[in-house]
Order: C-alpha cells, then sequence, then structure tokens
C-alpha cells in the first residue's frame, strides 16, 4: 500500500513539474503601438505621439498638458484618460460617460 501511495505522489509531481516547465497555453501579450494619441487638457488639441507617462509635455506649448485620449467608437469622440487615481478603481475598461460602452486606446473603423 505504501508503494502505491508513493507511486501516485510521484506521478503527481512529475506532472505538476512537467506542466509548470512547458508553461501555460496562454498567447502572447498584445504589442502597443509606438505611437498613441493625447489630448491637451488645456485646448482640447489631438496629439500623435510616441508613448509615455502622462501629463506629457506638449511640444507646442512646452507645458504638461497632455493626457492618454481613448475613442468612442459609439460617440465617435476622443475621451481624455481618468486620473491615474480613479484608474485604479475601476475594475474594468474606462467607460464612455454618454453612451457607457468601454473607451479604446485606437480608432478603429
Amino acid at each position: 500500500m505504501r508503494y502505491v501511495i508513493l507511486a501516485v505522489v510521484a506521478a503527481a509531481l512529475g506532472a505538476g513539474v512537467w506542466w509548470y516547465l512547458r508553461g501555460p497555453d496562454l498567447p502572447p501579450p498584445p504589442v502597443l503601438p509606438a505611437e498613441v494619441t493625447y489630448i491637451c487638457r488645456e485646448s482640447g488639441e489631438l496629439l500623435r505621439l510616441p508613448r509615455q507617462p502622462t501629463p506629457a509635455v506638449n511640444p507646442r506649448t512646452g507645458r504638461a498638458t497632455l493626457v492618454q485620449a481613448l475613442w468612442c467608437a459609439a460617440c465617435q469622440r476622443w475621451y481624455p484618460e481618468p486620473p491615474p487615481q480613479a484608474r485604479e478603481r475601476m475594475p474594468a475598461a474606462p467607460l464612455c460617460p454618454r453612451h457607457g460602452t468601454a473607451l479604446q486606446e485606437t480608432a478603429e473603423p
């Protein structure tokens, strides 16, 4: 009986090591685009710039007024990304204030 239990434990341990070394069957993470759309908090102007921490410096004014813009497919409109304090409390993606649909990083046709 002792050998049977030992064989079962060894088989389970072997299967666990094999699964760990093989890795989970997850698809690779999506590749983020190098450039994103930013919206100026002062003027509302949209700019397409390389990805960087926000608030980013507006190259036209020299002030840190740019935040990432998020697209609502229902409104066909860009909205400013919520501040980090608000994003921490969001369990899912930010929602459009008008339609309640998820906002996206890119405007897809």
